[in-house]
């Protein structure tokens, strides 16, 4: 059973007393720029007394420092082995402490439902992306309705760590990470749980003095963009656009990623017109006709994609897909999981975010990190189908010469999965 935890969580963070002069201190204010999704001891769910958990922190911390860190001096063991003195581990404490002091409690933030009878969340009323919160619809209870998203939550978080420059100097650029690409609760890689801390955003008037800031914490060596082991900064990409009309973050932050629903499978973009009755058109991607092909179910939808062909994966898995059967009883019957063979799931190494920069300004940014796709996917359905083991041209990553939408010129033949996104959204890469 899950212990309830205090607001200082000193329960689970004993006090650090290293003696005067070995110790390090550093408080943070930090409050919430976008809503917070779950971030409780339940699943998607916040905990509104007890908001922030250090657990949860030192979790993202571990994630930022891993970015930062040499591939020609680690293997994966030699980082996690490296990983666990710095942070600790179940049979070892780790030499940095955090405390957190809440000061603004977090507000939930009202979802109705409706539309599509009562298990249907609406996200855009609440002013909420619902392609990035759709996870929700399956979690939520009507009677805690309001308990889904949280807002308005500030605290103190306060760092000691040995006092040595190195270890000062390593705790300090974590937190900067975390603060400018991470966040608290769920889906943080695309904005929810943002960050500001004036403090540390008094160093980032623009894009290209956060740009100057990865440069200077990424590594010697780095592999190719697309070849780490693990997401690494060394030889990422970054882009950002300030929007000085901008005044409501979460308003942007819900414009932006609404924008990159479109994109994934959106009426406008990603499908073809729909129907009068609000029925979405056919899908352009290319993932529907390789399942059709595979399972060699398909009737009124032919096949049209030239290719067979997974390119979402590329932008995280798994990947459900799922047929409108009761429109067109010839598609493939059931679910489709697409995911990396032995694993359940593949983060994704593109970060969608709002900030806020030194002079207050919001901007839009996305950053790609360095990580390898996985090599073997399989795409997990249901009988009467079997499990399919991708071959290599059918990869994500085997783009040349691919259409990735169908009836569009944009993107052009060839285009990678991560170039087109970053297309579409118009935000450019900083050099």
């Amino acid at each position: 059973m899950a212990r309830r935890l205090t607001d200082s969580e000193s329960a689970i963070q004993p006090e650090f007393h290293p003696g005067v002069g070995r110790c390090w201190e550093k408080k943070y204010q930090i409050e919430l720029l976008t809503p917070m999704a779950g971030g409780g001891t339940a699943s998607w769910k916040p905990d509104f007394g007890n908001p922030v958990r250090t657990q949860a922190i030192k979790g993202q911390l571990r994630f930022w420092w891993r970015t930062m860190q040499p591939l020609p001096l680690f293997t994966s063991a030699q980082l996690k082995a490296a990983e666990d003195t710095f942070w600790g581990n179940t049979e070892g404490a780790s030499p940095i402490r955090l405390n957190v002091l809440v000061n603004g409690q977090a507000q939930p933030v009202n979802i109705g439902w409706g539309g599509r009878g009562d298990n249907y969340l609406q996200f855009r009323d609440a002013g909420l992306p619902g392609y990035v919160l759709f996870p929700l619809q399956n979690s939520f209870d009507p009677e805690d309705e309001c308990q889904l998203i949280a807002s308005g939550l500030s605290f103190t978080l306060t760092v000691q760590c040995p006092n040595t420059a190195a270890v000062i100097e390593t705790v300090k650029n974590t937190v900067k990470l975390w603060v400018l690409f991470g966040g608290l609760g769920a889906r943080t890689t695309r904005g929810c749980g943002s960050l500001y801390c004036p403090e540390i955003m008094e160093d980032f008037p623009d894009g290209a003095a956060i740009k100057r800031f990865i440069d200077s914490v990424t590594p010697e060596g780095s592999p190719d963009l697309g070849s780490a082991p693990w997401p690494m900064l060394g030889n990422c990409k970054f882009g950002l656009a300030s929007i000085p009309a901008a005044n409501d973050a979460q308003q942007l932050w819900c414009t932006y990623l609404d924008q990159y629903g479109e994109f994934r499978q959106g009426g406008t973009y990603a499908r073809e017109p729909g129907t009068a009755r609000g029925r979405p058109g056919r899908s352009r991607w290319p993932e529907p006709d390789a399942i059709r092909r595979i399972t060699g179910t398909f009737g009124t939808h032919q096949p049209r994609h030239g290719h067979q062909w997974f390119p979402r994966a590329a932008y995280g898995m798994p990947i459900e897909t799922s047929f409108n059967t009761r429109s067109d009883p010839t598609d493939p019957k059931g679910k489709f999981n697409l995911q990396p063979a032995g694993s359940p799931r593949w983060p994704s190494p593109f970060i969608l975010k709002v900030v806020k920069l030194a002079n207050q300004t919001l901007a839009k940014a996305w950053l790609l990190l360095n990580h390898s796709l996985p090599h073997d996917l399989v795409l997990r359905a249901a009988p009467p189908y079997s499990d399919y083991e991708l071959e290599g041209a059918e990869h994500p990553a085997n783009y040349i010469g691919k259409q990735l939408l169908h009836g569009r010129t944009v993107p052009a033949v060839g285009t990678s999965p991560h170039q087109a996104l970053i297309d579409y959204l118009g935000i450019p890469e900083v050099p």
